[in-house]
């Protein structure tokens, strides 16, 4: 692929978009925990605009709420482009769940 530059200057550039077989399961997991566990309660979520302490807690046990962090300090270490994924499945079900876990 040749990427051009600013100056219209191009560039030999291998980039590859596709998704790691880890982001394709995380994706996956975090896309049924939404459909299954988030979406059911979004519209009572938005109307009661209240805390939802039992979402937070299954997105942590999950591993959503230390997705970039190290293993050793209690993380996935899956990186930044898996929380993003986890982020836009959140927000599919509900933008006030992914405001505070995704």
């Amino acid at each position: 692929m040749v990427v051009n530059d600013n100056f219209g200057k191009g560039c030999e550039c291998n980039m590859d978009f596709q998704l790691t077989e880890m982001q394709t399961e995380i994706r996956e997991m975090v896309r049924n925990f939404a459909k299954e566990v988030i979406e059911p309660r979004a519209k009572e979520i938005d109307d009661k605009d209240e805390f939802f302490p039992d979402i937070v807690k299954a997105a942590g046990e999950l591993g959503l709420l230390s997705m970039e962090l190290p293993e050793d300090e209690g993380g996935i270490n899956s990186g930044t482009l898996a929380a993003v994924i986890s982020s836009e499945e959140i927000a599919r079900a509900s933008a006030a769940v992914c405001n505070i876990i995704g």
